[in-house]
């Protein structure tokens, strides 16, 4: 079961770890999490993105303006009758992509592992 899970994960690794006596529990938490880091931050950083840029769930279910999130007080920025003030618009976008920056700054490392696996093919 456990190497369903784990397919990219090489049978000589497992089977070595079983020559040495170590359980289920031990192949999991020392040689397959640590291969499987990276892509686990990726998909992280990914749904985490995708939930900070959600904008038409909150501005349906919301009514009032100071419970909505970010995206929709951004996109409400924009005003037809008075005109724009790209300055305003601009420097909210930066707080809206700033915590995604700051995240992707830690997990960059993991991300490149992910697209660069080097094992067995």
């Amino acid at each position: 079961m456990l190497r369903q899970t784990f397919m990219r994960i090489p049978n000589e690794l497992i089977e070595a770890a079983k020559l040495d006596r170590a359980s289920e529990l031990t192949i999991v938490r020392k040689i397959m999490m640590p291969i499987a880091r990276p892509t686990i931050v990726t998909l992280s950083l990914l749904t985490f993105i995708g939930s900070w840029n959600e904008y038409f769930w909150p501005l349906t279910m919301t009514t009032n303006d100071t419970v909505r999130t970010l995206p929709v007080g951004v996109a409400s920025l924009i005003n037809a009758e008075t005109g724009t003030n790209y300055h305003i618009l601009m420097a909210g976008n930066v707080l809206l992509i700033l915590p995604i920056v700051i995240i992707y700054l830690f997990a960059h490392r993991q991300i490149i592992q992910a697209f660069t696996y080097t094992g067995e093919k």
